[in-house]
């Protein structure tokens, strides 16, 4: 089903997108690039808890794709340089017209966090 996608933005899926969640993030904040977003205010519009919001922002600036203000409370879409902004674009795209596509690649990934959180579930005898 990912083949229906081109080589790059299945490439930028899997080297970049951890979740659905972290993906409509982007995208809202690249919907409005001259609009500040609090983690509050991400967490209001696409209904997820503050912490999930801020981490994903977070996240999303240390990959170059958000800015974040001085203080780290207020990010804004700004990719790092044109060539980032175009597999965004792209990305958009695709995920509106294949939606479905993108989010079976994004859950088809190996998630080392999805297992970290699985071992944490483990039973262990103590002693």
């Amino acid at each position: 089903m990912s083949d229906q996608l081109p080589e790059d933005v299945r490439r930028f899926i899997v080297e970049h997108i951890n979740s659905v969640e972290q993906l409509e993030v982007l995208l809202l904040l690249r919907a409005h690039p001259e609009q500040d977003w609090s983690a509050d205010a991400v967490s209001q519009r696409l209904y997820t808890p503050p912490p999930a919001a801020a981490m994903r922002l977070s996240d999303l600036q240390a990959r170059g794709f958000l800015s974040a203000s001085d203080d780290g409370k207020v990010w804004r879409y700004r990719p790092a340089n044109a060539e980032v902004d175009a597999f965004i674009a792209s990305l958009a795209e695709h995920y509106q017209e294949r939606r479905v596509t993108v989010i079976t690649l994004i859950y088809s990934k190996p998630h080392q966090q999805v297992q970290a959180f699985a071992d944490a579930f483990k039973l262990r005898k103590d002693g």
